[in-house]
């Protein structure tokens, strides 16, 4: 039986075979990574502002109430997951340094919202 492998997967073989062995053939999983855990968060606060955001705000208001729900909730996303990131064990700074890179990542969010004219959001949100 001929076998398919992905480019990664190629990749990965012939970087570390015994990674390879690991991840495709005992299908071990690594623990998330930073990126993984941040994305969570931000799909989280996204799927959470989705579903929060009141009908009909004007521009203006849409915007300020994004930015100010949009902190609070990344705020509390961010110390429900903390353990999981510390487990990481990356330095402070770099811990601080993704939570501004999720903000900063709402924050074009928003920005790209407002700008399409979109402020109602929709209700129905994909959360991971």
């Amino acid at each position: 039986m001929t076998r398919w492998a992905s480019p990664t997967a190629i990749l990965l073989y012939k970087t570390c075979p015994r990674q390879y062995f690991r991840r495709y053939v005992l299908r071990l999983r690594a623990p998330p990574g930073l990126h993984l855990l941040q994305g969570r968060i931000v799909h989280r606060v996204l799927a959470r502002l989705t579903q929060t955001c009141p009908e009909r705000l004007p521009p203006s208001e849409a915007h300020r109430w994004l930015n100010t729900e949009s902190k609070k909730i990344l705020a509390r996303a961010w110390a429900r997951t903390l353990s999981d990131l510390r487990a990481l064990n990356l330095p402070p700074k770099r811990l601080a340094s993704a939570y501004h890179d999720a903000g900063r990542l709402l924050q074009y969010w928003i920005a790209h919202t407002l700008k399409t004219g979109r402020p109602n959001l929709p209700h129905q949100v994909e959360v991971p």
